[in-house]
């Protein structure tokens, strides 16, 4: 079989060349080569074929990608099985807290997290703690806030700390 010269060689082989090089003439280094009226500046009609595959390269891109992920796979597998100090979610014992507020230092804000409480009640607390000094026991303080009554004070107390008293 004889194989063909020139740009017919060259489309034999696979490669893609200009239709306007000509095998014979001297490139020119310096000047940029001109581009047809429909392709863009900086493009080249050679980018495309760069980025197919042949095809007796497809089955040993793809068992790379394979082992690759494997590898990561397995690699995280391992580490999570043999490196102390990852916390897992199912094992771990639920924690609680408890949310208690300072009746003398809070703020409206803060009181506001309690139950029963709400923005006028709790404006009022920050009110009257101003005015007439800090509170000294829970019945001091069901005593001198309005709407705060016998029903809602047993609510609130296990939530309040920082009598005066204690």
């Amino acid at each position: 079989m004889a194989f063909p010269a020139g740009e017919a060689r060259a489309k034999f082989c696979g490669l893609m060349m200009p239709e306007e090089t000509n095998l014979n003439e001297k490139a020119d280094v310096d000047s940029p080569r001109q581009q047809p009226a429909d392709e863009p500046t900086g493009a080249s009609r050679e980018w495309p074929r760069l980025l197919v595959l042949a095809a007796r390269d497809q089955p040993f891109a793809a068992l790379l990608l394979l082992f690759a992920a494997l590898s990561f796979g397995g690699w995280y597998a391992w580490r999570a099985t043999t490196v102390p100090g990852l916390v897992d979610l199912d094992r771990t014992e639920p924690t609680t807290s408890k949310l208690v507020v300072n009746i003398n230092t809070a703020e409206a804000a803060e009181l506001m997290l309690l139950p029963e409480i709400g923005k006028t009640t709790s404006v009022k607390i920050v009110e009257e703690r101003v005015a007439n000094g800090p509170f000294c026991n829970a019945a001091e303080f069901g005593a001198r806030i309005k709407g705060i009554g016998p029903k809602t004070l047993p609510k609130v107390t296990p939530f309040l700390e920082g009598w005066i008293d204690e």
